[in-house]
């Protein structure tokens, strides 16, 4: 069984303003991408949230998009051994007459990581959003 691969890249992000991410799922044959803003406190609260997640391996880590259904992902810790539960779900509006409002494209994710992997992401994620001028890095 192939891991699926998140990844997280900072597209546009301002001090105190929301983020633009880009978000890249792949799992086996199956890659999805998509570009999903998500409001700047929910990307602040999500880093403190992975942070706190590292350092006591106890609670979870949240994010979804402003737009409804196009991102969500969450990570918890899932078994003694501090392995984390990743699971998720990445969605694309369609486009075009009697799409309105729908989904074309929908791709459902699940991984475990190791811990230092969040630790990782988060530093990366942090460092994405420094280098674009945003508050929320950090």
């Amino acid at each position: 069984m192939s891991r699926s691969v998140v990844t997280l890249g900072v597209l546009t992000a301002h001090p105190d303003e929301d983020v633009l991410l880009l978000v890249e799922v792949r799992g086996g044959a199956f890659t999805g991408t998509a570009d999903v803003w998500v409001l700047g406190d929910a990307m602040a609260a999500f880093l403190a949230q992975a942070r706190t997640l590292y350092e006591r391996l106890d609670g979870r880590a949240s994010l979804e998009s402003i737009s409804p259904g196009e991102l969500a992902l969450s990570i918890e810790r899932i078994d003694a051994a501090g392995h984390l539960g990743v699971r998720g779900r990445l969605a694309q509006f369609a486009t075009g007459e009697g799409w309105r409002g729908r989904f074309a494209f929908e791709l459902a994710f699940t991984d475990r990581w190791e811990f230092e992997e969040l630790r990782a992401f988060a530093d990366n994620l942090e460092a994405c959003l420094t280098a674009t001028g945003s508050s929320r890095g950090g």
